[in-house]
């Protein structure tokens, strides 16, 4: 998936013809506002510490995502995923771009009349509060996604282009704001291969099962450790379960499985929150650990 600056922002930022604009021009206007101050200009574009590449990586998921599926409707209060046409109260999804790892939130309200990139409004979040958005500064409106049959979006074979009328960065303010808002997500935004095979929030009822690592790694972001681990994934859609988003993660026998957890905007210290289903006397037990190596 890309989020791409039209031809008539660059025209209009740098100062010359669509066709005029040069790699150069671009990567000193990105070093010039400052965006990536850590960021080297050595000239290696493939690179992950190149200020290009970080420039350009951010635009990127290394996955398909529809426009239908930015932000995932199912089970919000007020929301009925059978027949409401318009969302309620605001749902976010966070998803991991190429190059270095680094989070893009996505956000839509009814408020905001749309999806936005990096959007960061004041909720009315309260102990009797209405939780929808109160306001919103300027500075934190965040980029829009226009979806419209009269945009410019490319709806590709295997991905998505989405134009944009402002610069996507990854800079000091919008860490900052991730930094003080809770980053919820759905365990399955992190498994490309659920997206670019259509199978996140399919819609109805279906399950997949899927080998342990030992018979083939079918996920790039999570391995099924223990050969003997029976892991599928089941679409509890309409169903009535209280599954965020309807997907479930499933494991049985004596699994042993590790993911790969999106990162955190700036250093600090996380409270992690885990959502699960526990109502069923089917549930057995698991034991959680966080670290850096998997193997440990």
């Amino acid at each position: 998936t890309l989020f791409a600056e039209t031809d008539e922002f660059w025209m209009k930022t740098l100062g010359k013809d669509v066709n005029n604009i040069t790699v150069e021009d671009v990567k000193n206007w990105v070093i010039g506002e400052g965006f990536y101050p850590d960021a080297q200009d050595n000239g290696d574009y493939t690179s992950e510490d190149n200020v290009l590449n970080q420039f350009v990586t951010y635009h990127l998921t290394p996955y398909r995502l529809p426009p239908d599926k930015l932000v995932i409707h199912y089970n919000e209060k007020g929301y009925n995923y059978q027949t409401s046409q318009s969302p309620t109260i605001p749902v976010w999804e966070h998803h991991t771009s190429m190059g270095k790892r680094r989070l893009i939130r996505f956000w839509e309200s009814l408020e905001s009349s749309g999806v936005y990139l990096n959007r960061f409004p004041q909720l009315d979040n309260g102990r009797h509060g209405t939780y929808h958005e109160g306001g919103c500064s300027p500075e934190n409106e965040g980029i829009y996604l226009n979806t419209t049959p009269e945009s410019k979006l490319q709806k590709l074979i295997n991905a998505v282009i989405y134009p944009i009328d402002r610069v996507m960065v990854y800079d000091a303010h919008v860490r900052r704001e991730l930094h003080k808002c809770r980053i919820r997500y759905d365990i399955l935004d992190f498994t490309e291969e659920m997206w670019n095979n259509d199978m996140r929030n399919m819609g109805y009822q279906k399950s997949f099962h899927y080998p342990s690592n030992n018979i083939y790694k079918y996920f790039n972001n999570l391995d099924v450790n223990a050969k003997d681990t029976y892991f599928y994934v089941l679409n509890g859609w309409a169903c009535d379960w209280p599954n965020y988003q309807a997907d479930e993660v499933c494991t049985e026998g004596m699994y042993d499985c590790t993911w790969k957890v999106p990162p955190v905007p700036e250093n600090g210290v996380y409270e992690i929150r885990m959502g699960v289903s526990t109502e069923s006397g089917w549930r057995g037990i698991c034991q959680i650990y966080f670290g850096t190596d998997k193997e440990r």
